[in-house]
């Protein structure tokens, strides 16, 4: 699931919520959402961003 998967590699790669909202250009309180399972269906656009700024492909992330 998404929220596992991003707060899981989120927290591998040493990266704060706020760091990885300032580095993806996403606000704290969009990843806050996504890690509480709370976005049914996040933007594909949201996505690519967290995708990047983690350097994971995006089926992982959605896994």
């Amino acid at each position: 699931m998404l929220c596992e998967n991003l707060k899981r590699i989120r927290n591998e790669k040493g990266k704060s919520i706020g760091v990885l909202a300032y580095e993806s250009g996403l606000s704290i309180s969009t990843i806050k959402l996504l890690e509480n399972n709370s976005v049914a269906n996040p933007r594909l656009s949201t996505l690519k961003k967290l995708s990047r700024t983690l350097d994971v492909p995006i089926n992982v992330l959605i896994a």
